[in-house]
Formats: structure tokens, sequence, C-alpha cells
């Protein structure tokens, strides 16, 4: 559902800028963003990984919801996939 996964981006976006503006330091709990509009896991990732995968074109998800997508982490691991053109 391309609809979930743009809310959540635009969810993560706003969570990363808060981030900024508090200059945290840990990792950051984002929203996965995978297709299922019934998933509300957490990724968590530093704020530069964060921003590396978003200027990348990557959505930001756990490895085991990235069956659609290319999974590049692990279980337990955060994940990752590239945005379509």
């Amino acid at each position: 559902m391309a609809g979930v996964t743009e809310a959540f981006e635009v969810a993560n976006d706003r969570i990363a800028a808060s981030a900024r503006r508090l200059a945290f330091d840990a990792s950051v709990p984002f929203l996965c963003e995978c297709d299922s509009a019934s998933c509300y896991e957490t990724v968590r990732l530093p704020l530069p990984e964060y921003q590396r995968r978003r200027a990348a074109g990557e959505h930001v998800t756990i490895a085991a919801h990235t069956a659609h997508r290319t999974a590049i982490a692990g279980p337990g691991a955060f994940g990752g996939s590239t945005r379509p053109p």
C-alpha cells in the first residue's frame, strides 16, 4: 500500500527533524515503512544512517518485512529497501 509507505515516510522525516533539533545521539526509533497497513514495528537507526538511507532513496523497514523489496539486514537488525522509480 503506497499510501501507508508514504505516510510513514513523512512521519519518519518528522521524527528525524525532531531528533536533529534535540541533538539526539542514540539510535532513533523510526516506523517500519513496509507495505503492510497493520505493521507498527519500529526500526532503530542512528540519525546519520537514516539520513544516508533517505538520501539514497531507500525505505526503512525491518528485515522481516522486505518481502517485496531487497532485504539488506539480518533478523533483529534494521533493514532497508530501494524505492521503486
